[in-house]
Formats: structure tokens, C-alpha cells, sequence
């Protein structure tokens, strides 16, 4: 066999394929049920429009993301802001140099409120089970003059601790049911 086969294909390859015909398709069915209220001909000309601008801005993030993720060599919601800022300000590119500003910074405060959203759905209804060595240790706080808040010395995201590694499913036989 000369060529590659599937295995050799990098797994961020495929991720960007699926990720991009996601957004085709959610910007798709988005776009039919926003244009049906105007009429089936609506939903023609429009749907698909839509779906591509969704599918374009998705594969531009997506690359920017990547980038970025490259370049700092971490994993954060740092470079989905980043990524969501540079996305944006390269849409409106057109527009001039106060559109690319303004569009930059509300697609990255718009990144990192979902970012802040989902870090709090994510720790509030995440059923966590108590650690049987015990509670964690405090951290450590530096030393600051009398009347200031102690600052502490490491800090995550937004001075958030990192997220707790994901809890284990145990499964429990259930003996004398009739199974």
C-alpha cells in the first residue's frame, strides 16, 4: 500500500473536519428555523447562507485556536478567548481598523463569558464524591501589610483552582434481581 492509510491521518485533522461540519449543520438547521417564520423561499435562499458563514467562522476558530494552542503550548480557556478575539477582528478585516478593534474585543468577552459559564455549570452540577484521604490542604498565602487582603501565592484562570480530576464509576452487581 503506497498511500497513508486512516491510522496515519493526525487526529486534529478529523476533529477539524467533524468540528466544522457541525457548525455547517447546526448554522444549517438554525438558519431554516429563523428563515421559515418568512415563507419556504426564505428558507432557500437564506438557510445555507447562513450555514456557511456559521461553518467559515467555526474553521477560522478553529485554526486560530490550534495557533494559539501551539504557540503557548498549554491547554486553557486562554486560547479560546484569544482565538475567539483574532476570529472575529479577521471577519470584519473589511470594515477597517475601529471595526477590527471593536469586533476583537466582544469576540473574546464573548468567549470568555462562555468560558466563565461553563466553568460554573461544570462545578455546580458536577456530583463529586467527598475524598476518603481527607480535605485538600490550604494553600499557600503570601505575606501582605496589615488591613490587605492576603493575595495567594499560585493561582488558576481567574484565580479559580483547577479543575478536580474526573470522579470513578464503580459498578455495583445487582445479585438476586432476576438479570
Amino acid at each position: 500500500m503506497d498511500g497513508p492509510t486512516y491510522g496515519d491521518i493526525p487526529d486534529l485533522r478529523m476533529r477539524f473536519v467533524d468540528e466544522v461540519g457541525f457548525s455547517y449543520w447546526f448554522g444549517l438547521t438554525g438558519g431554516s428555523a429563523y428563515h421559515f417564520l418568512r415563507g419556504a423561499q426564505a428558507v432557500r435562499m437564506n438557510a445555507t447562507r447562513v450555514a456557511g458563514e456559521f461553518g467559515a467562522f467555526w474553521a477560522l476558530f478553529w485554526g486560530f485556536d490550534r495557533a494559539v494552542t501551539a504557540a503557548r503550548r498549554r491547554e486553557d480557556p486562554w486560547n479560546a478567548i484569544v482565538a475567539g478575539g483574532a476570529t472575529s477582528g479577521f471577519l470584519a478585516l473589511r470594515r477597517g481598523a475601529r471595526a477590527v478593534a471593536r469586533s476583537s474585543l466582544s469576540g473574546a468577552a464573548f468567549f470568555a463569558l462562555f468560558d466563565c459559564v461553563d466553568y460554573a455549570v461544570r462545578n455546580t452540577l458536577c456530583v463529586r464524591t467527598p475524598d476518603p484521604d481527607g480535605p485538600p490542604p490550604l494553600r499557600a498565602v503570601a505575606a501582605a501589610p496589615i488591613g490587605s487582603r492576603p493575595m495567594p501565592v499560585s493561582g488558576g484562570f481567574l484565580e479559580m483552582p483547577p479543575p478536580r480530576p474526573e470522579n470513578e464509576v464503580k459498578e455495583i452487581p445487582a445479585a438476586g434481581l432476576g438479570y
